[in-house]
Parts: C-alpha cells; sequence; structure tokens
C-alpha cells in the first residue's frame, strides 16, 4: 500500500493576466490528483495543497501565461495611431478616452513599456505628479515587448472586460526623453 505525504506549492500569477490568469490557474490545479485545498489571495498568491505517493514523482503545472500578457493580446486586435496635436499629457489621454467611447468602446486599461517613460512625461507636460499607480482610474500594465516611449488605450465592449477580451488599442507616442542627470563628482588621487 503506498504512502502518502502532503505537499504544498505556491505561484504567483502574473498581475496584467487578470482574471483569465486566475482562471487558467485553477483550471489547471484541479486536475492535478488528490488537492486537497487551493487558496487564492488578491495579489496573485495561489497556494495550493495535495497528497503525493511516496514513489510518485511530484507534479507541478505547467501553466503558460503568455497568451494573456497585454502586447500578445493587444498585437492580435486592431490597433490605431494617433496624432498628437499638444505636448501636455492630459489633454491627450482625454482625446484618448473620448477616441475609445465616440467609438462605442470602454477603455480598460493603459499599456506600456517595461521602463515606461509616463509618469516623468505626464508630470514633466502637465506639471502634476500622480499619486496612484493606476492612470485615470484604469489600470497601467507594463510589457517589455513594448517600446517606452508608447501608450496604448486598450478598449472593449464592456468597461467590466479583462484586458484579454479587448477590442480595439489607441496608441500615441510620448515625446519625451529621458536626460540623464549633470551631477558629476570626481575623485583625485592624494
Amino acid at each position: 500500500m503506498p504512502e502518502y505525504r502532503k505537499v504544498e506549492h505556491t505561484l504567483t500569477i502574473p498581475k496584467n493576466t487578470g482574471v483569465t490568469g486566475f482562471m487558467r490557474t485553477v483550471e489547471s490545479l484541479i486536475k492535478l490528483p488528490r488537492v486537497q485545498a487551493i487558496h487564492i489571495e488578491a495579489s496573485g498568491k495561489v497556494t495550493w495543497s495535495r497528497y503525493v505517493a511516496d514513489a510518485e514523482e511530484e507534479e507541478l503545472p505547467g501553466i503558460d501565461f503568455s497568451d494573456l500578457q497585454p502586447w500578445a493580446v493587444i498585437r492580435n486586435k486592431e490597433v490605431v495611431e494617433l496624432p498628437v496635436h499638444t505636448s501636455n499629457a492630459a489633454l491627450i489621454l482625454g482625446m484618448m478616452l473620448d477616441r475609445a467611447t465616440s467609438e462605442g468602446l470602454k477603455p480598460v486599461a493603459f499599456v506600456s513599456g517595461a521602463n515606461s517613460v509616463f509618469r516623468e512625461w505626464f508630470a514633466d507636460t502637465t506639471g502634476y505628479q500622480l499619486g496612484s499607480a493606476s492612470v485615470m482610474g484604469f489600470p497601467l500594465y507594463g510589457d517589455r515587448h513594448v517600446t517606452d516611449t508608447a501608450l496604448l488605450l486598450c478598449a472593449a465592449y464592456t468597461s467590466e472586460a479583462p484586458l484579454a477580451e479587448m477590442q480595439k488599442a489607441y496608441k500615441i507616442e510620448m515625446d519625451y526623453v529621458a536626460v540623464p542627470g549633470t551631477f558629476v563628482e570626481v575623485f583625485g588621487n592624494e
């Protein structure tokens, strides 16, 4: 008769995969044999425990989130490049939001590069430093496949839709070049 031991594992779901990422994770975990508990935290941590026979190889689920990352979703949808006629970030964001809603879509998220210049661009052009992680009430996702000077507004049929269900993206290029500091300290030989 086999001896069983209880094992526990934790996985962190990538932040920008939304509800679809959580559902994919839970679906993969319930397919494992002898799962006893699944604990989901709002932060994206999922912990599960199950019994494994001593002779059995430990089986970890190979969950692929790559198709849920922002750029993977965006590249398969229509992307409209918007002309920018002002340098004021607040006006540009308003224009992007207006364009989406005038076409019958609801904004769901902004996407920029992993090292986006968005916050600096916004502060420099408006004189206002954003205090929250979101932008105008929408999440700002970073993706390494998007250039750091690009900003995309993703829109869907409903405002409750996850990013994975977006229908169209509106893109602008932020006219911002990060300038390195000019302070130099020189050390001499004594």
